[in-house]
């Protein structure tokens, strides 16, 4: 009989042979990682688990005695209960469409904590019931790891999205290109993303100068330099340009040698601008607006050493004659508007790229570039002498000048050689009359020429500019105040001067009444295109305040670089539409404040530096002082008729 049941066979199989497979698919259950489980599908029941492996119970720190006692053998009390509604619809949805499970879920465990559990599980029919197959992963560590990647990611976007900078990732092997969104908020257009070296080259929207220096940093990378920097000018969408600075790194992959460019492209325009601006009041002179004798020098060898194979220039000496007459006919503010127009008109009628400088006081060179033949240089010299023809005509005083010429490379291929000759050309036309020109000869040397008086000046003469450096304009300014014989009029050439040399739309002063109870303004420069203001400020009683005087420091100095970020309490420029900043500096009288010298700027970006805030508020001051001793002196007269009526 036992050899008869041991022969049976049940689905091609004998009893033996299923008893030795469901030993070994036992084995392999309990060999699963994580757990595998098998529950009855009904959820009315709790999903009552039916059998269970060693892993199951493992996995979620029980065992078999506390799943009976804690839970009644039902996983449905397992799962954390804030899951599970969002579960059972998961599962519903999914056997909607088929017999098979995948959801995620968080099960208690025997500690308390919470796991989360990856189920994958199949639905089948067993002994006429509905049972899920279940095997239950955990992947709570991953799940953490995945939160922290997506809240790190989500950190970086807002980073990326809030910072000013353009990101950017070049893939060497694709010759693609990916940007971050910065650049479309930036400049206002999508960019190339492939082959970038011919996106470079063929791009509108880079400055036509900067291509091949973008291209060149392009090849530096693609030869393995690690880092690579550049400057070069980028178009927006308004069609203006913008300087930005490329920064870029290379990343090799050491697996695939697969290589990228992460790089950042950094607006620094404004950052550009306020360096030029300041390189230019280095090399410029300060009162006519051209280049200063040392810059105008660099420039100048700069050039003549770059001077092409017969390549030819002239070198003009330029002297104002008697100019120390014109000084003390007309006065030396009038001097020094009358050297911002020469200035000027030499702007006018020479190109571009010549050079012109301010070498001395009442001197200006110029060095032509390029000429064809010396007859033009001719032509130029005359309309050099119709330029101070023009000015004080009709004048008593006569206003002419006297040019020095020497040609490059005929008579000199360096500054100091051209220099002196120029010079010695200049002495033979002073010897020759003044008011004419003449070319250098050579051979010629200065003891040839009768130079007179003038050599005398040339060998005493300082050629620095009359304004070198803060200390010259205050030197000036003094100066000029304590000469002029109406301290009124040379106080509104200084507003004028000072105001231009220093960048400002307006400068004025407002002054108190003895009493203190009202305030006029009694002066006011305004430079081309800014409107006068004087007539909106006059009496202004209801407006001075005492508290208003405690806006400035114990320097007496009210700086303000953004008017607009001003308290409304604070401002005091209702009828001054369109001031960007302003600097206003006390006058005080033994220690009361009677009014104040202002400076405005109707021009976004206009600032004033330390150095020049320092400078300005001296001049306030000395403007202050010669100002009370004008009213005093105004008053004295008027008080003694008075006292010669007694």
């Amino acid at each position: 009989m036992d050899k008869e049941k041991k022969q049976m066979i049940y689905e091609g199989r004998t009893i033996e042979e299923l008893l030795e497979e469901n030993k070994n698919l036992n084995a392999l259950i309990q060999n699963v990682p994580g757990g595998v489980m098998c529950c009855d599908a009904d959820t009315e029941g709790g999903l009552e688990l039916l059998e269970y492996s060693d892993g199951f119970l493992k996995l979620l720190g029980y065992t078999s005695e506390e799943l009976k006692e804690r839970y009644d053998n039902k996983f449905q009390r397992m799962i954390y209960e804030p899951d599970w509604e969002k579960t059972i619809q998961s599962v519903n949805e999914q056997m909607s469409k088929g017999n098979t499970k995948k959801i995620e879920y968080r099960l208690i465990c025997g500690d308390g904590t919470l796991k989360v559990i990856y189920d994958q599980g199949q639905l089948v029919r067993r002994n006429g019931r509905d049972v899920f197959y279940c095997i239950l992963t955990d992947v709570t560590e991953q799940r953490a790891i995945m939160k922290e990647l997506k809240l790190s990611l989500e950190r970086h976007r807002i980073i990326l999205e809030q910072a000013r900078d353009v990101i950017f990732e070049w893939d060497m092997e694709s010759d693609t290109i990916l940007w971050s969104d910065n650049w479309e908020k930036k400049f206002g257009y999508r960019p190339f993303e492939s082959d970038v070296e011919v996106g470079i080259l063929k791009s509108e929207h880079i400055y036509p100068e900067d291509r091949n220096v973008l291209v060149e940093l392009c090849r530096r990378l693609q030869d393995n330099t690690t880092y690579a920097e550049e400057e070069a000018r980028l178009q927006k969408l308004d069609g203006t340009f913008i300087w930005c600075r490329i920064r870029a790194t290379l990343q090799t992959s050491k697996v695939a040698n697969k290589k990228k460019v992460i790089g950042v492209i950094m607006d620094i325009d404004d950052e550009k601008k306020k360096a030029e601006m300041l390189k230019e009041r280095a090399e410029k002179d300060t009162l006519t607006g051209v280049y200063n004798k040392g810059t105008m020098q660099t420039f100048a060898n700069r050039y003549f050493s770059n001077m092409k194979q017969g390549e030819k220039a002239a070198f003009f000496m330029i002297d104002i004659d008697d100019f120390k007459y014109v000084n003390d006919f007309y006065g030396h503010l009038s001097g020094d508007a009358l050297l911002a127009e020469i200035a000027a008109g030499l702007k006018r009628i020479f190109r571009r790229h010549d050079i012109i400088g301010r070498i001395g006081g009442d001197e200006f060179a110029v060095i032509m570039r390029n000429i064809p033949d010396k007859e033009v240089v001719g032509k130029k010299a005359d309309e050099i002498m119709s330029i101070f023809k023009e000015y004080l005509k009709g004048e008593k005083c006569k206003f002419s000048a006297s040019i020095g010429i020497a040609f490059l490379p005929d008579h000199g291929i360096d500054f100091e050689t051209i220099y002196k000759n120029a010079d010695i050309a200049l002495y033979k036309a002073k010897a020759s009359g003044k008011n004419n020109w003449k070319v250098y000869e050579s051979g010629l040397q200065m003891e040839d020429v009768n130079s007179g008086t003038y050599a005398a000046k040339r060998s005493l003469e300082n050629f620095d500019t009359i304004w070198q450096g803060e200390a010259g304009i205050i030197s000036y300014v003094f100066s000029s105040l304590y000469s002029a014989p109406n301290v009124e009029k040379g106080i509104e050439g200084i507003l004028k001067i000072v105001g231009t040399k220093y960048g400002a739309s307006r400068s004025y002063i407002f002054e108190c009444t003895d009493d203190g109870k009202c305030g006029y303004k009694t002066f006011e420069w305004c430079k081309d295109g800014i409107e006068l203001r004087e007539k909106k400020l006059q009496g202004l009683s209801k407006k001075i305040k005492k508290d208003y005087y405690s806006n400035f420091d114990k320097n007496g100095i009210f700086y303000c670089e953004n008017v607009k970020k001003l308290p409304e309490k604070y401002c005091f420029l209702e009828e001054e539409e369109g001031v960007q900043s302003m600097l206003q500096c006390l006058i005080q009288d033994a220690g009361e404040a009677r009014g104040f010298i202002g400076f405005h700027a109707c021009e976004a970006g206009c600032y004033w530096t330390k150095s020049q805030i320092d400078t300005l508020v001296v001049i306030a001051q000395i403007i202050s002082v010669f100002l009370a001793k004008s009213r005093m002196k105004a008053l004295l007269s008027k008080l003694q008729p008075e006292q010669d009526g007694k």
